[in-house]
């Protein structure tokens, strides 16, 4: 695997595009940076990770429920500087994360499992 940034196109030499490794960076992890955001500036005002599915056996102990904010109160910010993301079509109100129908054409794998989602602003 061949990783670079600052390369000669700019940002898009900060990417993994499917025909550098015959796949796209979503299909090792079912997200990449190219769904997700960076903010390198100033501070970052963030609800958190929204708890998606409190029954998964990571939140085990937790007390999370549905809906709960995961690092939002941490300094700086638990989700910040940069992410990785998933294609959603839609994030509520409430913080629920709709995957996208065409989540596979980007390479995140059947199966995939949204647990939390952190809604981004245009900043982002």
């Amino acid at each position: 695997m061949v990783c670079h940034q600052g390369g000669k196109h700019g940002a898009w030499d900060h990417w993994w595009p499917a025909t550098g490794a015959q796949r796209p960076e979503d299909s090792l992890s079912g997200a990449s940076y190219r769904h997700g955001g960076g903010w390198w500036d100033g501070p970052r005002d963030t609800p958190g990770f929204i708890v998606q599915q409190p029954g998964h056996w990571i939140f085990a102990g937790t007390g999370l429920a549905h809906g709960a904010s995961l690092g939002a109160d941490t300094w700086p910010p638990l989700p910040g500087y940069e992410c990785d993301g998933v294609p959603v079509d839609h994030i509520g109100p409430d913080g629920q994360a709709i995957l996208s129908a065409w989540r596979d054409e980007a390479g995140t794998p059947d199966g995939y499992q949204l647990l939390a989602a952190c809604p981004l602003d245009r900043r982002w």
